[in-house]
């Protein structure tokens, strides 16, 4: 990430001009350009949508890219993937983002992130209304799923992850990284 302005709100972010072919995210008062996804990153999410959107649209809604707001005045992020329960959606102002963290966030790793800013990101979300927290290590074949009440599992290819946000939904950790010929 490369920080390019100092400490401002997420009004006077909002407030900026468009950077055509730049994401912005706003991280403790601090402007982040965040780099677009290559292409196995970018199939690394779409396949957990499908995944996920069958099986969670009784309970909610699924998103990429979703935009959130951890701590309100100075942050504003964007999950890979993201699951908000019917109830939550349904509270929100439409011409803001969600307040809180969703209740599953889905990261992807990318060349970029750092062990500390997954371990920051993963506090802060758990704390703020998240009951799943998950890491994809692509290159690892793993997934490291947190949730809310202190438990953390590595899951490897074989395993399954059974969702906390919606009991009996399963995702085989296979499925999430099928190979691209399968694509």
């Amino acid at each position: 990430m490369d920080t390019t302005v100092g400490h401002i709100t997420v009004a006077e972010y909002r407030a900026l001009p468009d950077k055509p072919g730049v994401r912005m995210e706003l991280h403790d008062g601090e402007l982040f350009e965040i780099a677009y996804p290559k292409k196995r990153h970018w199939d690394i999410q779409d396949r957990i949508m499908d995944l996920l959107k069958p099986q969670l649209q009784k309970y909610g809604r699924v998103g990429m890219e979703f935009a959130f707001r951890p701590m309100p005045e100075y942050n504003l992020w964007a999950a890979d993937v993201a699951f908000v329960r019917h109830d939550r959606i349904m509270l929100m102002d439409r011409n803001d983002n969600l307040r809180g963290a969703p209740d599953l966030v889905i990261e992807v790793e990318s060349p970029s992130n750092t062990a500390p800013e997954f371990e920051k990101r993963e506090k802060i979300c758990l704390g703020k209304g998240c009951q799943e927290f998950w890491v994809v290590y692509p290159s690892l074949q793993l997934v490291r799923v947190a949730t809310a009440d202190g438990k953390v599992k590595r899951l490897e290819r074989g395993d399954s992850i059974d969702l906390t946000v919606a009991p009996g939904v399963t995702v085989a950790v296979d499925d999430i990284f099928a190979s691209d010929e399968k694509i």
